[in-house]
């Protein structure tokens, strides 16, 4: 292995990063310490209990104080971490038996107290971000909603699980104390009651995604209209009717990005407004696309699902830069004739699950595309003597290409995966052409010379062994990235095990996915 070629080394790590990834294993060390003490004592009797909730709450007091003694952005970087860590380790504690609830005497008091009393010790008022996407514990999320009333200065909440208990009233009563939120994200169990206090109290949101919510009805509308500086809202599988969607949309004048669970033409077409400018992004159903593209001119973004009607009239969309479909067919939805539209002018293509994909036109009319994704999808043979050079414009300009799950009628099709030179990540999955062999043809033809992403899930009788490892440690120095490793047939465990050794030892800034 040339030392030129090779990946890149790391680089020593910033002053504010190496401050804050050391106090977060500091602080996620201490906090561990408080829930193994009360797992221990919940064994015991009352009064071990109750000595450990005391220690417990002087240790949280300290907490508390230490942490608004370190500096704003370090606390920016460190509050998240610390924060989630101890959610997370009494959500997994609380629904273990293990857990350091009392089973043996009545502590139901004393035991939400002292959770209560653990959180609170870690949200700070300076902290900006609390995002618990993912929790799906209602007994850790109650906690956390209870320690946000001293948060005044959170711009960013998420919560986008639904958890076992439903704690919708509670995070009401204390949006009172949220006045800064500018991002807010409550999926699931929002309802008009948490909608309500958003439009009294939080005048600063822009963004606002409470999708899956069925609770959340018209009655929300005129609430949602008090928030005039709304430019991303998402409303997907409420129980919003199309009416009302077209009314708030033709009403809030910063709205750009729009999801819709209605088809979008049936909540257009409620709209008197002529055109809607400010609207750039739009993720919805579509069965007619004439009326997207006469109320939405300036679209850049659009993400269709089931597309099986006819799409040629977004070659109006002059100003379409990405373009993503769900589900569908080519052929009925006529895609090639939007190819032949917008093909040029688009960055990004992304197709899942769409049958019937003529390869041939994304590769001589999308010339400018730096994002390339197939999902899921099946290819029609290229055409008798139809013939792919390439040097076209397209195999250039690809830098992220994701190709998922092959099928027999993209065989043809597979053998060009070695033109796209210019690629910064390739990900693809059970592709059988994506070979030791492949990769070294690849490699001599200039491709993967900028890969940093070279992440693979061999097919079932795959072909990858080592061989590849050695070929893009050697030619690619742009290289951070390689998975996935334990589905490559012919990779040992040790192989992995003396890879990961190699990497320690030359400090290679080279990560695995397994």
């Amino acid at each position: 292995v040339t030392e030129f070629n090779m990946p890149k080394r790391k680089q020593p790590l910033a002053l504010r990063h190496i401050a804050t990834q050391k106090a977060t294993i500091m602080l996620t060390g201490v906090l561990g310490t408080w829930t193994e003490r009360l797992c221990l004592a919940a064994d015991g009797g009352i009064q071990d209990y109750q000595q450990a909730v005391q220690y417990v709450q002087q240790q949280g007091t300290l907490m508390h104080g230490l942490l608004t003694l370190f500096p704003t952005e370090v606390l920016e970087d460190l509050s998240p971490t610390v924060i989630r860590s101890l959610v997370d380790d009494i959500a997994a504690c609380d629904e273990d038996n293990w857990g350091f609830k009392p089973t043996s005497w009545d502590g139901e008091d004393m035991y939400n107290a002292v959770c209560t009393n653990m959180v609170k010790s870690v949200v700070v008022p300076s902290v900006t971000r609390c995002d618990m996407k993912g929790l799906t514990s209602g007994f850790a999320q109650k906690l956390i909603i209870k320690a946000l009333n001293s948060a005044y200065n959170l711009t960013h909440l998420a919560f986008d699980t639904a958890t076992d208990t439903d704690n919708s009233g509670l995070l009401a009563k204390i949006i009172d104390d949220l006045t800064n939120l500018q991002s807010f994200q409550y999926k699931y169990q929002c309802t008009d009651i948490v909608i309500q206090e958003l439009g009294l109290r939080c005048k600063r949101l822009t963004q606002l995604d409470i999708s899956y919510s069925q609770e959340v009805t018209d009655f929300s509308i005129y609430h949602l209209l008090k928030l005039k500086r709304l430019t991303d809202i998402n409303l997907m599988e409420t129980s919003i009717s199309p009416e009302f969607y077209g009314r708030l949309i033709s009403r809030l004048k910063n709205i750009s990005i729009l999801n819709s669970s209605p088809p979008i033409c049936e909540i257009l077409s409620t709209v008197s407004t002529e055109k809607l400018y400010t609207i750039t992004c739009v993720t919805a159903p579509i069965h007619n696309t004439n009326i997207l593209t006469q109320k939405c001119p300036r679209i850049t973004t659009l993400t269709l699902n089931s597309v099986y009607e006819d799409l040629s009239s977004l070659t109006a969309l002059n100003n379409l830069d990405e373009l993503h479909l769900d589900e569908g067919d080519y052929v009925t939805s006529n895609m090639a004739a939007v190819l032949q539209g917008v093909g040029h002018r688009l960055n990004e293509l992304d197709l899942r699950k769409i049958y019937n994909v003529n390869m041939a036109d994304t590769v001589t009319l999308c010339s400018r595309l730096d994002v390339l994704v197939l999902e899921c999808c099946t290819f029609v043979p290229l055409a008798k003597h139809t013939f792919l050079s390439s040097d076209l414009p397209h195999y250039k300009t690809v830098d992220l290409f994701l190709y998922i799950h092959q099928t027999p009628e993209n065989e043809e099709y597979n053998r060009h995966l070695r033109y796209y030179v210019n690629l910064t990540a390739f990900m693809c999955a059970g592709v059988h052409i994506v070979t030791d062999d492949f990769v070294a043809d690849a490699i001599h033809n200039g491709a993967f010379r900028y890969i940093v992403n070279f992440e693979v899930e061999d097919a079932e009788d795959g072909d990858l062994s080592m061989t590849t490892v050695e070929l893009l440690l050697e030619h690619c120095e742009h290289l951070e990235t390689l998975g996935y490793l334990q589905s490559w047939r012919r990779l040992t465990p040790q192989n992995i095990s003396d890879l990961k050794d190699r990497i320690l030892l030359q400090n290679l800034n080279l990560g695995i996915v397994l």
